[in-house]
């Protein structure tokens, strides 16, 4: 059995066996957390990176791993296998980033083939587009630019991001109507622009 050390001090606490670390996470205590972050980040870290095949995204996957965990820590089984947990929550997490990329991705390549019928040519600078897009969702109000980002991007459901923010599944629905009212018009404005003046106002942006 691995034995499991918390910092105290100049001290070492010791963890004889894995279901007391999780019950000292479970009560919240932060020297637990740190020492379980010290002995798995490691190894979660080869196990990430085979699929994301990104440093930078590896370290994006594990911090909401993590943050997961502690914030997920008065649920945590003390009797189950800690590093068959920890992988799970991996998995899960690599499941659900690729699974907002692909929403993401859907939409925006929905929302640009919109704009086809204003300019047949649109197609042409999909990817010079991109950036604007971004641009247009940025300047939308703080809350409704998240909740946006949720249902649309993220793939929430609106009863989801309703309970988050303490508001009714109207009103999720009113934030969204207005965001994409929004965007489309932005948008719209950009498209009707000469292709020289659009990429000139890219240069802008960058």
């Amino acid at each position: 059995m691995m034995n499991y050390l918390s910092e105290n001090g100049n001290n070492l606490v010791e963890f004889s066996q894995e279901s007391e670390l999780a019950d000292g996470i479970a009560c919240g205590d932060e020297r637990a957390f740190r020492r379980l972050y010290h002995d798995y980040y490691g190894e979660l870290h080869r196990f990430v990176l085979r699929f994301v095949r990104s440093a930078a995204g590896t370290e994006d996957v594990l911090h909401d791993v993590f943050l997961k965990v502690w914030e997920s820590r008065l649920q945590l089984d003390p009797t189950q296998n800690l590093r068959a947990y920890l992988y799970r929550v991996c998995k899960n997490q690599m499941l659900n980033d690729r699974r907002r990329a692909a929403l993401e991705e859907r939409y925006r390549s929905d929302l640009l083939s919109d704009f086809e019928s204003l300019d047949p040519t649109v197609s042409d600078f999909y990817g010079e587009l991109e950036p604007l897009l971004d641009r247009v969702i940025g300047a939308l109000p703080s809350r409704r630019q998240t909740i946006f980002r949720l249902c649309k991007l993220e793939g929430c459901s609106y009863e989801e991001v309703a309970r988050r923010f303490g508001i009714s599944r109207g009103t999720v629905n009113d934030h969204i109507v207005k965001a994409n009212v929004f965007i489309r018009r932005e948008m719209e404005k950009l498209l009707r622009q000469a292709p020289v003046i659009l990429l000139t106002s890219l240069s802008l942006f960058m």
